[in-house]
């Protein structure tokens, strides 16, 4: 299975921000997550070797088949406005399958949160 691709538009430097994944299986039906954790990270270009960033992941309730993604404001705050790249994976012992990548589109702040 092959990775499925969105862009975030528009991620707000500075600022929280959090995104939901519903994972399903080929028959429509919700995930179970149990035994899996989540991974998901941003680089400037695919080819680093260290991310710039990495998201908070968490699965609260393994069987509800979602994964949240977490960004604080300290996380963000010294990227600059640019394209950087991100992909979601989940690994299993030794299996690990990639979800979702695509692009992150870094807007600064107007009024400083300090």
């Amino acid at each position: 299975m092959s990775a499925g691709r969105y862009d975030i538009k528009k991620l707000d430097r500075a600022a929280t921000f959090t995104m939901k994944l519903i994972c399903k299986n080929d028959d429509g039906t919700l995930m179970d997550l149990s035994g899996y954790t989540a991974k998901a990270s941003i680089k400037e270009f695919y080819s680093e070797d260290e991310a710039i960033v990495d998201f908070d992941c968490s699965i609260p309730l393994p069987t509800n088949g979602e994964i949240f993604l977490t960004l604080e404001p300290d996380d963000t705050e010294d990227l600059i406005k640019c394209q950087y790249y991100y992909d979601v994976i989940l690994i299993n012992g030794t299996y690990i399958m990639r979800l979702i990548e695509g692009t992150v589109h870094i807007y600064p702040e107007v009024t400083e949160n300090a």
